[in-house]
């Protein structure tokens, strides 16, 4: 087998939340959108997993910058990033876990304002 000596098991489930509720701006950089959009279109037997190091090359390739990186990578993989293990993390799409993620969403409709009344 090709087992590496030791697995580091960090976190399973990660909900990546954007919001412009703060700032009335951009709910995200274009990085970290791109992020949140590739680790969740991750799905077994039709993409690859991703990984961070993924999207530093295509930024690359691109000529983009990514000065909040760390900030969103603290943010988004908080015990990875805290064992310096960030770029190393592998990400699919939720669905292979929780195919129905109901309580994100529900608590996503606390934040979200009726446009108009309702009963």
């Amino acid at each position: 087998l090709n087992s590496p000596p030791e697995v580091m098991e960090t976190e399973h489930r990660i909900v990546l939340g954007f919001t412009d509720h703060a700032s009335g701006g951009p709910i995200g950089a274009i990085p970290d959108l791109a992020f949140a959009a590739r680790a969740t279109s991750s799905f077994p037997g039709a993409f690859p997993p991703f990984t961070v190091g993924e999207l530093d090359g295509v930024l690359a390739a691109r000529g983009i910058a990514w000065p909040e990186r760390a900030d969103f990578l603290k943010r988004a993989l908080p015990r990875q990033f805290a064992a310096n293990q960030a770029d190393k993390a592998v990400l699919i799409d939720g669905s292979v876990l929780a195919n129905a993620p109901f309580r994100p969403a529900i608590d996503a409709l606390k934040e979200r304002p009726a446009r108009r009344e309702i009963d």
